[in-house]
């Protein structure tokens, strides 16, 4: 990056957060420049890599919706750089039915 490139936004961070703030800031035609420490795609982020946990078992009904939600956004976002972002499979979920919770 030269000295005298010109940004609308500095993002700093590229998180999953960062990275969708400066991708929706860029589609509105914005010009953004993202500062990152580690490679993009690096596994510092909880939820980085194949082990990507998405699910929509919350007890947070806003959780819930706002997770429904975004699932069209991962596709979006998967069409849009050419990788696939989730990986879908099933899951078991079990415990004690007389521990409250």
């Amino acid at each position: 990056m030269s000295e005298t490139e010109h940004y609308d936004i500095a993002v700093i961070g590229g998180g999953p957060v960062g990275l969708a703030t400066a991708w929706h800031a860029a589609r509105r035609g914005q010009r953004v420049a993202v500062f990152e420490q580690f490679a993009f795609g690096n596994e510092q982020c909880g939820t980085s890599g194949e082990e990507r946990h998405w699910r929509l078992q919350y007890t947070e009904p806003d959780l819930c919706r706002l997770t429904g939600e975004a699932l069209p956004l991962w596709r979006e976002l998967e069409r849009a750089t050419g990788h696939r972002l989730l990986h879908a499979f099933g899951s078991l979920w079990f415990g004690d039915v007389d521990v409250a919770t």
